[in-house]
């Protein structure tokens, strides 16, 4: 943008000195006190200037053609330069502009202006009067050239800015340009012709200056609200189809903007699980908005102006040229709470509550657009939970089968070979083969009976049985049973301070040699502790291993859930079903327990059971476990 500006300008300016050089004539062509007062009068209607507004970009309309046909009258083509030039140079830093809006502003003007000023010399013939129409005609020619050089500068920079085509940006401002163009030329001539008459005819004129002033402001006015409501018809056209939530706020918000003209637009809305999030864009692209710009935005006063003064800091720094604030709060009783806020460098004016309500018009619209995205997100979760609970199934019932095949394969092995070689076996070669038999169908019953409790926990028909618990003996008996499987790697140690827990001994004794059962799987070197340390109202029962462990804390999650295994490969080193650590997840909920997971350190893994010293029964004498909501009716794979 700003190499277009300035190869624009240079052209502006090799352009005026051409003119002026082929016109040969160096000096103003008139008084010092006309030279100045076009000065002033052509800085003065710079001041009061209507704006043609677009998207990113507003078409600026000013009266300058009534100043011109005075200086054109008065002055040479050099003075008329000059005077054009150096007003329009007043007026942009009266008015604050930007440096790169100033250097176009000033280019345009001296660039019109010698176009202007040239064609009339050529044309105009010496000594003639502007009472006849050879003396007014080179004035109509040479202002039109003004105006169509005015016109197509503008445009041409603004289809650059813009990114439209040039033909309808050239299009949408011209009927309001010649109207301008000619009422103010023809003021301009008709104080020409005045002054001829007497020195304060002008003064005549003011009344009607006035009238073709406000006239002319109110076509603009007209125009510009014209333009906003197209606008807003094309873009709630565009963010009709937009889908996920992050993506509608930066297109609402880039909408917004173009919507009211804004520098920086900001869309905030309410996420489905009532946090705000916002989406900031301006000249740079689109961002997350920051947190606190959520939240002074949030925290604005409904329907009361506020100057940049009166802006929180947060607003302040995140546009630091903005002039103006059009902000449209979220509304109660929308579909979705979703504000709008676009910041503008042009001041408030007397098109600002035309802004106001096209921004809340577009804001009722927005937020049906954000409540779609935000039913399309969850209908696209609900969708992919679905699918990704039925390969988590179909994996479950491959590891089932696979699990329910081995043991049950042994067995029946085991037997037929006892058969086939009857009386051919020794003692020692027939009790090797029942052991294994008897091995494997234990294995068998203890993955059925594990299928059976999980099924149990699904539907909410498992019990606990609540009598007082010693913890020391509970943890003595667990790590007695379980020393053979161990390798002697199984230690215990209970904590003086350990008090008896009011709970169920088979299920805490069940999660336990689970939690062990576990560890000497993907433990297989190291030792294994089984803990008991007192916590606030709480007993803690810890199995500690320094296997491999989970570093991953998402993954320390997810083994507790429902169809999920880490190692999903069908060459994985253990087996199972992984029954095991969702199974303990549910006893623990059913005693009003804690089951957690965390990282051993040096490595493996802690698992921490908290009993209650206290716990009070759901029942009498025994808690009903309860489904948990939406639950599936199928087993779950976990870690051990």
């Amino acid at each position: 943008m700003r190499r277009w500006v300035l190869l624009i300008a240079g052209v502006h300016v090799a352009l005026t000195a051409a003119l002026l050089t082929a016109v040969g004539s160096w000096g103003p062509g008139g008084s010092t006190a006309t030279l100045v007062g076009c000065i002033a009068a052509f800085a003065l209607v710079g001041l009061a200037p209507m704006h043609l507004e677009l998207r990113r970009h507003a078409c600026t309309v000013v009266v300058t053609e009534a100043v011109l046909v005075v200086a054109l009258v008065g002055l040479g083509p050099v003075g008329v330069v000059v005077a054009a030039t150096l007003g329009e140079a007043m007026s942009c830093l009266a008015q604050r502009q930007s440096r790169l809006k100033l250097v176009f502003n000033v280019a345009a003007a001296m660039g019109a202006s010698a176009v202007a000023a040239s064609l009339y010399a050529v044309v105009a013939q010496p000594g003639s009067s502007v009472l006849n129409l050879a003396g007014w005609l080179p004035v109509a020619v040479a202002v039109a050239a003004f105006a169509v050089a005015s016109l197509v500068t503008t445009s041409a920079i603004l289809a650059v800015a813009e990114r439209r085509p040039f033909l309808d940006l050239l299009l949408a401002s011209a009927v309001t340009v010649v109207v301008s163009s000619s009422a103010s030329a023809s003021l301009g001539l008709a104080a020409v012709v005045l002054a001829q008459v007497s020195g304060v005819g002008p003064v005549l004129l003011a009344p009607l200056l006035s009238m073709v002033f406000v006239g002319t402001r109110r076509m603009a006015v007209q125009s510009a609200e014209h333009l906003r409501f197209q606008r807003l018809y094309e873009a709630s056209s565009r963010s009709g189809r937009l889908k996920s939530f992050e993506d509608s706020l930066a297109a609402l918000a880039a909408e917004a903007r173009g919507l009211v003209t804004g520098s920086a637009a900001v869309c905030l809305a309410r996420r489905a699980d009532g946090t705000w999030a916002g989406a900031l864009v301006d000249d740079a692209g689109g961002r997350a908005a920051p947190l606190d710009v959520v939240q002074a935005l949030l925290d604005l006063p409904d329907g009361k102006p506020l100057g940049p003064a009166d802006w929180p800091r947060a607003l302040r720094d995140a546009v630091s040229d903005a002039a103006d604030l059009v902000w449209a709060p979220p509304q109660s009783d929308s579909r979705a709470r979703v504000g709008l806020a676009v910041f503008r460098e042009i001041g408030r004016d007397d098109q600002s509550n035309g802004r106001a309500e096209v921004l809340a018009a577009f804001a009722g619209h927005a937020a049906l657009t954000v409540a779609n995205a935000l039913l399309y997100e969850e209908v696209e979760e609900a969708l992919q939970h679905q699918i990704d609970l039925t390969r988590q199934k179909g994996d479950f019932l491959a590891t089932v089968s696979h699990e329910l095949r081995t043991p049950l394969t042994c067995v029946l092995g085991s037997v037929s070979t006892m058969r086939r070689c009857r009386g051919r076996l020794d003692e020692a070669d027939e009790d090797r083969l029942l052991t294994t038999a008897l091995e494997q169908g234990d294995r068998l019953r203890r993955l059925i009976e594990d299928l059976l409790q999980v099924a149990s926990a699904e539907h909410g028909d498992m019990r606990a049985e609540r009598s007082p618990v010693d913890v020391a003996a509970l943890v003595a008996g667990v790590v007695g049973d379980m020393s053979g499987t161990s390798g002697h790697r199984l230690a215990a140690h209970v904590d003086p301070g350990c008090r008896g827990v009011n709970s169920d001994s088979n299920r805490v004794r069940q999660i336990l040699t689970n939690l062990v059962e576990n560890a000497i799987k993907y433990a297989p070197s190291g030792p294994i502790e089984v803990l008991a340390r007192p916590a606030p109202a709480a007993v803690d029962l810890m199995v500690v291993d320094h296997g491999p462990g989970i570093p991953d804390e998402v993954d320390r999650e997810r083994v507790f859930e429902r169809f999920v295994q880490l190692d999903q490969s069908s060459t994985r080193r253990q087996g199972g079903t992984g029954l095991g650590l969702y199974l303990c997840r549910q006893l623990a909920g059913l005693l009003d327990s804690t089951l957690t997971l965390e990282q051993t350190p040096g490595g493996g893994c802690t698992f921490r059971l908290r009993l209650p010293v206290s716990a009070v029964p759901a029942a009498p004498d025994s808690a009903v476990m309860a489904a948990p909501p939406n639950a599936a009716p199928a087993v779950p794979a976990g870690v051990g």
